[in-house]
Order: structure tokens, then C-alpha cells, then sequence
């Protein structure tokens, strides 16, 4: 199951040498980053309990507070400063013998000053001091990793009920998407005979054309994908454990296929639904954001989230948009950018719409057919 960077845990254990409790929370952050508070006495512990928390913890802001009390086990009492005493009965007989001020000095006078009284504490060795700050700790970070997978159980329920959505959103485009040929096909057909009906027209150059601007406004090719990167997303979250990378990376490419979508649609209703498609992809992309994932990732899903890259023969295409991060994409990246166009071609080419595709000729004709 998935892990939620966001948690809270805390953990108490009592020992011969008094209470300590620790107290841990994390929330979502491009780096790993500490802000650790203890007592003065245990400040030199800072360096071992970070480095406890990140056995566990690969990234994200984590707060720290350690606490020690010992007013239970005796450690500490407060007793007579004699010394002082002894002093003060010095200096108060000095300044009646000198100054002639008569009186004797009494407990009430006695109460009245601090320094009579002093806190004896008892000394312990460093080893056993960071016995119990380790055990708390320990308990501290089983409480938020608990707590963090919970949470993560959380986000898995709304990220599938999103792609869900989105899956929902796109079967719909895809059943207007053959009437919608269709009717542009008619449409183009019907004008430009209008705007040539006194001309004789090369019916073979005619079809050629329409058929060019109906491979332009087909976008099966990016059905198929899309549904295989929505497959590859439950299965990633399915699977669990530290996804946040794989998540980024096909959040980027569901995008991408959204886009090209919108932009072939050439229709209205197909637009809204894709539009709908988007509202809940940049939904998962802001709750994809929250997920563990490698501390190194953070930059590289910054940086090319939504940008948009091409495999090497689209890098730089004009038009395209695409291949402005692709030098930010690593090798196990490329292999399932590769995998999965790979598998949405053998489907495409099975679902290719029934007519007969002419070689694509230069464009020449309407482009707008609407």
C-alpha cells in the first residue's frame, strides 16, 4: 500500500532515570529536512535520533521534540545550601557587632532567601539517557508510519475513485469519436464541392485530402494509451511501497495524451468531457505530490510536470511542445514510456477506423471543415 508523507507519532517510555517522550511529525517536502528540539541536557542525542528517523524516513520536513522528566523517580530534590546558611549567619553577625543592629536572625528571615536552598540531581551515565531516548524514539516513529499508511490507504481510495472518473470521461469521448469522423468527413466532403461545383475535381486528389484531415482528427492511438497509462496506475498504486516517482511520471504522460486529445477532437462535447478528464488528473497530480516517493524525484517532477516530452524521433518537433525535459528522463523511465507505446500500438491498429487510409499527400485543402 501507498505511504502518505504527512503523520504524526509519539512515544512515552519510563525508565530508573525518569519519563522521556517524543514527539514526531512529517509533512510533504522537496528534501529531507530536520528540525529536532530536546532538552539542553540531551542536545548532544540530536545527531543519533536523526539519524533513527531516517532509517526509517527517506524525505519530507520532520519535527522533533524530545522531552525528559524525572520529577517521578526521585532523581532530582532540593536540600539545605549549608554552606550559604553558614555564611549568611557570618555576614549578619558582622553587621551587628559593626553597625550596632539589634536582633537575632530567624527561619522566617531564612525562608525569604533563595540561595538557603539548593537542587541536588542525580548524575546519570550518557548510555542510559540514550536508552530511553532511542526507545521513544522508536515507538515515536512506529506511531507515525502507522499513521502514514493510514493515511496512504486514504489517498489509494481517492486516487482510483479519480481514475475511475477519468476512464469514465474518455469511454464516452471515445463513443462520439467514430460519428464525429463521420460527420467532419460529410462536412468537409459538402464544402469543398460547394466552394469547386463548376470545376472538375480529381476525385482520387479529393478523397486523398479528406482522408489526410480524418488521420488528423483521429486520435484512437491516444485512447488506447491513455486507458493503458490509467491501467498502469492502479496497478502501481496496487502494488504500494515508495510509487511517488512512477505516479509523477504517468500523471505527465496521461496528461500529454489528454492534451493531444482535446487538441484532434474538433468537437465540442468531446472538448467538455476532456475538460472534465483534466479537472480530475490535476486533482491526482496535487494528491500524486503528497506520496512518499525518492527524495532526489522532487526536481524532476517539478520541472516536467505538465511540460510534456517526446520519444527521440518527436524530440524538438515544430508544434509539438514536447522534448523540453526529455534530459531530465531516466533509463527506467524511457522503458515504460517505451512498454506502453509499445502495447497501445498493437491495440491501436486493431481499432484503426474501417476506411481505407490513402498515403498522407501535402496539405492543401480546408483545415477547418466546421
Amino acid at each position: 500500500m501507498i505511504n502518505s508523507m504527512t503523520g504524526f507519532g509519539r512515544g512515552e517510555v519510563t525508565l530508573k532515570c525518569g519519563t522521556f517522550a517524543v514527539e514526531i511529525k512529517t509533512v510533504n517536502h522537496r528534501y529531507s529536512d530536520f528540525n529536532i528540539r530536546t532538552p539542553r541536557t540531551l542536545s548532544s542525542f540530536e545527531p543519533r535520533i536523526k539519524d533513527t528517523i531516517k532509517q526509517k524516513l527517506s524525505r519530507g520536513y520532520v519535527t522533533c521534540q524530545v522531552s525528559w522528566d524525572t520529577s517521578e523517580n526521585g532523581s532530582s530534590q532540593v536540600v539545605l545550601n549549608e554552606e550559604m546558611i553558614l555564611r549568611y549567619l557570618e555576614l549578619f553577625g558582622t553587621m551587628k557587632e559593626k553597625f550596632s543592629i539589634a536582633g537575632e536572625p530567624n527561619l522566617e528571615m531564612f525562608t525569604r532567601i533563595s540561595d538557603v536552598f539548593k537542587t541536588e540531581t542525580q548524575q546519570y551515565d550518557e548510555e542510559q539517557l540514550w536508552e530511553g531516548v532511542a526507545q521513544a524514539t522508536a515507538l515515536a516513529v512506529d506511531a507515525l508510519l502507522e499513521m502514514r499508511r493510514r493515511e496512504g490507504e486514504a489517498l489509494a481510495a481517492d486516487l482510483n475513485s479519480r481514475i475511475d472518473a477519468m476512464e469514465e470521461h474518455m469511454a464516452l469521448a471515445s463513443k462520439k469519436g467514430p460519428e464525429r469522423l463521420t460527420r467532419l468527413r460529410e462536412n468537409l466532403l459538402a464544402k469543398v464541392q460547394d466552394a469547386v461545383a463548376d470545376e472538375t475535381v480529381d476525385e482520387n486528389r479529393l478523397i486523398s485530402e479528406i482522408t489526410y484531415y480524418a488521420d488528423k482528427w483521429d486520435f484512437s492511438e491516444e485512447e488506447v494509451r491513455f486507458a493503458h497509462h490509467l491501467d498502469a496506475m492502479r496497478k502501481t498504486i496496487s502494488k504500494g511501497g515508495v510509487v511517488g516517482r512512477r505516479l509523477n511520471f504517468l500523471v505527465q504522460e496521461l496528461n500529454r495524451e489528454a492534451n493531444t486529445v482535446g487538441s484532434k477532437a474538433n468537437d465540442s462535447e468531446i472538448a467538455q468531457l476532456i475538460v472534465s478528464v483534466k479537472e480530475e488528473l490535476e486533482k491526482v497530480r496535487e494528491q500524486v505530490e503528497n506520496i512518499e516517493l525518492t527524495r532526489a524525484h522532487r526536481t524532476f517532477a517539478r520541472r516536467t510536470m505538465f511540460c510534456g516530452f517526446s520519444p527521440p524521433w518527436q524530440r524538438g518537433s515544430a508544434g509539438s511542445g514536447r522534448g523540453c525535459a526529455l534530459k531530465l528522463i531516466t533509463g527506467a523511465e524511457l522503458k515504460i514510456h517505451y512498454d506502453l507505446r509499445l502495447k497501445a500500438l498493437a491495440e491501436g491498429l486493431r481499432k484503426t477506423i474501417s476506411f481505407k487510409w490513402a498515403k498522407q499527400p501535402r496539405p492543401g485543402l480546408l483545415d477547418n471543415p466546421d
